[in-house]
């Protein structure tokens, strides 16, 4: 795993955990419509800007907020529907595909590229909504909630164990000096 994609992992790990942690399957949908919302939106600033050092920062905050939506929306493929998993990602991918083939007819120097970005961060923001008609059944909320709740006990447990073993050579040191001192 390359170091960018690393990054934007745990980036995206730490911000959307407290929505998935509150609100199971539902949060990760939320999580969906705030990155892509405020993707929408960078991008419409981005389409704005008419000076370089102001264009950047405004670029940054939209590639960010991509990045961060590209990891939402497959955070939630896999709970559409488990059976048909692979059916369901190529379709996300291929939807990816298809827009990015209708945006560039946006390209085609009938506008300006301005209003072009203007355009799909229009869209983009709009589209964002679309989260919201994510729906999943009381089963699978229930089920994944179960399984999220195991996975944190078993790493939690782990970490403590790893804890007492870290105490329990701190305490065997201490001993050690303290005989090393009694018997001088």
């Amino acid at each position: 795993m390359n170091s960018q994609v690393y990054d934007d992992f745990v980036l995206l790990a730490i911000m959307c955990c407290p929505y998935v942690w509150n609100w199971g399957l539902k949060g990760r949908a939320f999580w969906l419509f705030i990155c892509l919302f405020f993707e929408g939106c960078a991008l419409m600033v981005f389409s704005q800007m008419n000076v370089l050092f102001l264009a950047l920062p405004s670029l940054i905050v939209f590639s960010l907020f991509t990045q961060m939506a590209e990891g939402a929306t497959y955070s939630v493929v896999p709970f559409i529907n488990k059976k048909a998993l692979g059916a369901v990602a190529g379709v996300v991918g291929a939807g990816g595909n298809a827009g990015a083939v209708l945006a560039g007819f946006l390209f085609k120097n009938v506008i300006d590229w301005s209003e072009a970005f203007f355009i799909l961060g229009v869209v983009v923001t709009c589209a964002s909504f679309l989260a919201f008609f994510v729906r999943f059944s009381t089963r699978q909320e229930d089920e994944e909630r179960a399984n999220f709740a195991a996975a944190n006990i078993e790493t939690l447990r782990a970490r403590a164990e790893k804890a007492n073993a870290a105490l329990e050579e701190v305490l065997t040191a201490i001993a050690q000096k303290n005989g090393a001192r009694a018997a001088e």
